[in-house]
């Protein structure tokens, strides 16, 4: 790790930036000394972190895409494949991305896509197709605004105050507590999904996240990607061995992640899926500046 962010900073600043960032958290804890009242003190803690961003990583894609015969880019999430190519090529190949965006054209003014889901243009072959679950399908969703008279605004300069962050980890508890086997929560980031366990394990010593833990087995999406496999069997086991209400398994997830794209949440292993906010960009973010 270290060999490999030294190499990173050994390059020009045109193809990545060094990243500090601060996050602080603030929680509570009550204690109760005797025949005293009970007090409750506050508790801030700060976390530095150093990242490389990435920049252009055009430079980084220009042997895989120059030494193959052919490159096949397979996922749910690679439209518009005008934006796809210019961040893979750069300003390297402006005739490629413009097949690119013709593709996008075809498919956005394509009503019968499912007829004919492939279309080449020049070297570039770009395939899609309508969603797996058919729009018939019936499926109970709904929007949690308030929690306790809290309202959930999870705009970044929001969502992690104390007070937010204790309401969402009240309303996990009374679905866990309801719905059945697993549950999948969504977070825009990791590290919102850091900041928020990491409130609920400190704030009132603990209480929430202890009461998850009683309630249903916890798993978090792993930092590696060798131990995400190990995480789904043990997550799957946990949810489809038991079927009574307030049991079974909850896993936090971020969206755009590890888990949450190629993964089929079927039957007991997603009786309930919890969406907190959306993965906006944030545009006070200092990676976006």
């Amino acid at each position: 790790l270290v060999e490999s962010f030294l190499q990173k900073i050994s390059q020009t600043s045109q193809y990545g930036k060094i990243l500090t960032t601060t996050t602080t958290i603030t929680t509570t804890s009550s204690a109760t000394a005797g025949d005293a009242s009970k007090e409750t003190t506050a508790i801030t803690t700060s976390t530095t972190t150093i990242r490389y961003i990435l920049l252009h990583p055009s430079e980084y894609c220009e042997d895989l895409l120059e030494q193959p015969h052919a490159v096949c880019f397979v996922g749910g999430t690679l439209r518009p494949f005008g934006h796809v190519m210019s961040e893979l090529v750069g300003a390297s190949d402006p005739q490629l991305i413009e097949q690119a965006c013709e593709a996008d054209r075809y498919f956005e003014t394509n009503e019968n896509v499912d007829d004919q889901p492939a279309i080449r243009k020049g070297r570039l072959t770009c395939f899609s197709c309508s969603h797996v679950v058919s729009s018939e399908t019936n499926v109970f969703m709904q929007a949690i605004g308030n929690v306790q008279s809290v309202k959930l605004d999870l705009r970044h300069n929001n969502r992690s105050k104390p007070t937010v962050c204790h309401a969402l980890g009240t309303m996990l508890l009374q679905v866990c507590q309801k719905i059945p086997n697993g549950v999948v929560v969504f977070l825009p980031s990791y590290k919102y999904e850091r900041e928020l366990i990491t409130f609920w394990q400190q704030q009132d010593d603990g209480y929430l996240w202890n009461r998850l833990n009683s309630i249903k087995d916890v798993y978090r999406e792993p930092k590696s990607s060798s131990d995400v496999q190990q995480t789904l069997e043990d997550y799957s086991k946990s949810a489809a061995a038991v079927t009574g209400t307030g049991s079974g398994a909850l896993l936090f997830s971020v969206i755009g992640g590890k888990l949450s794209e190629g993964i089929n949440f079927s039957n007991e292993l997603g009786r309930g899926i919890i969406i907190i906010g959306l993965p906006y960009a944030d545009i006070t973010d200092p990676i976006l500046q």
